[in-house]
């Protein structure tokens, strides 16, 4: 029953991962081209900001297991942390239109709810 609930566990944090790394590389790569930059550098940045993020967080596992404080894998998740979040709020801001409120499962119900009776 343990391996079932471990499996399980592992399985959903890698599933709200790719969810939210999908998320994030859409925003930052909008953003990457709206500013002008080319077709590869907006491939690359989100790559690299959240590569920070994966890299960071692995070294903070690894720096726990030998007994070591990890601060500059945690400097790093922080920087990267705070560069992902500050590239999806200017996103966001980028577009009036659009609620500030987040939508995670019901995405398009702000639509039905603002648009006029029918």
């Amino acid at each position: 029953m343990g391996l079932r609930i471990r499996r399980t566990t592992i399985a959903g944090v890698a599933l709200l991962a790719l969810i939210a790394a999908v998320v994030s590389f859409r925003h930052m790569h909008e953003l990457c081209l709206r500013h002008g930059e080319d077709r590869l550098a907006a491939v690359l940045i989100p790559l690299a900001v959240d590569g920070t993020i994966v890299v960071a967080s692995m070294s903070i596992l690894l720096a726990d297991r030998y007994g070591s404080r990890g601060l500059l894998a945690w400097s790093l998740l922080v920087v990267g942390s705070l560069a992902s979040l500050g590239a999806n709020g200017r996103r966001r801001r980028a577009q009036p239109d659009r609620p500030h409120h987040r939508r995670l499962a019901f995405a398009g119900l702000d639509r039905e709810l603002r648009a006029p009776p029918r």
